[in-house]
């Protein structure tokens, strides 16, 4: 089986976006253990870090960046692989992972910032390493020859 990775562009998000996207984000914490979900819970600290801290600001997170999907980095060893981290999500894996299956998970501020750092990291190595493609340029796969890049 293959994957295709596919970039789409969205208009930026003004921070009272990010904002609204993070609060839905901690309230369906909430509102899963309402509906028979595992209970998760937050430090307040973890909620303003992400809506007041410059270095989250700086990284101009998208919404799926904010809430969709798992950090696809090898945590332990610390290697980037070709995919972006996902915020949200992988804040709270690393709450269950800490929990160890015992505890009430608590998704806290250094969660949080653990991802943050991974994020500029991975952003910053893209930069360097694939610094043509500035997410305006589409990619065209040709099954008959070769990866290709086009601008439009």
């Amino acid at each position: 089986m293959s994957r295709i990775h596919l970039q789409i562009g969205y208009d930026a998000l003004d921070q009272d976006a990010r904002e609204k996207i993070w609060d839905n984000n901690f309230r369906k914490l909430e509102e899963d253990k309402e509906n028979g979900g595992r209970e998760i819970k937050y430090e307040w600290s973890a909620k303003e870090y992400v809506q007041n801290a410059k270095e989250v600001k700086a990284l101009q997170w998208n919404g799926r960046e904010i809430r969709n999907g798992k950090i696809i980095l090898t945590l332990l060893t610390s290697k980037i692989t070709d995919e972006s981290c996902q915020a949200f999500q992988t804040a709270v894996d690393l709450a269950l992972y800490d929990a160890k299956g015992k505890d009430v998970p608590i998704v806290k501020e250094s969660h949080l910032k653990k991802v943050v750092n991974m994020s500029r990291s991975f952003k910053e190595y893209m930069k360097a390493t694939h610094e043509d493609l500035d997410g305006k340029s589409l990619i065209v796969i040709d099954f008959k020859s070769s990866l290709t890049t086009r601008r439009f």
